[in-house]
């Protein structure tokens, strides 16, 4: 999008797109149908995420915070805050899964921030956090 372009809210996307489509001719609307069952829209995830609710603690240079994830997987996790963090911003996480007394330790990088929270991608884990997390990970429903 060039950066002269007005960039629309979630409702804006919506409205905007039900009016480029009611534009179209009955004829034009089958061949957009037929092009984006052809060229689906792929993820930009490349792991598929598991929705929890697992209590982290967020350590940064300035101080400690209890949160929740509320979602993970293998590279990263989405965790509830209303805390402010930075995009870039390094930050080490500690938690442990339901029914795990081994605590996972990792470095991630925040990646994404929202309204309801951040998205950290891990930067640095070691193997023994990397298959505590994979084995638990399977085990989640």
């Amino acid at each position: 999008m060039a950066s002269t372009e007005r960039k629309p809210n979630q409702f804006g996307v919506v409205k905007e797109l039900f009016d480029l489509i009611s534009s179209l001719s009955e004829d034009e609307q089958f061949i957009l149908i037929n092009l984006l069952k052809k060229h689906p829209i792929k993820s930009r995830r490349r792991h598929q995420r598991k929705d929890c609710t697992i209590a982290v603690e967020c350590d940064t240079p300035d101080c400690t915070y209890m949160q929740y994830i509320r979602d993970i997987s293998i590279s990263g996790v989405f965790i509830e805050t209303t805390e402010s963090f930075s995009i870039g911003q390094e930050i080490s996480l500690y938690f442990n899964f339901p029914d795990s007394e081994d605590a996972v330790k990792v470095i991630g990088q925040v990646i994404r921030r929202a309204s309801k929270g951040i998205g950290v991608e891990f930067t640095n884990i070691t193997l023994r956090d990397a298959n505590l997390l994979e084995n638990n990970l399977t085990r989640m429903p």
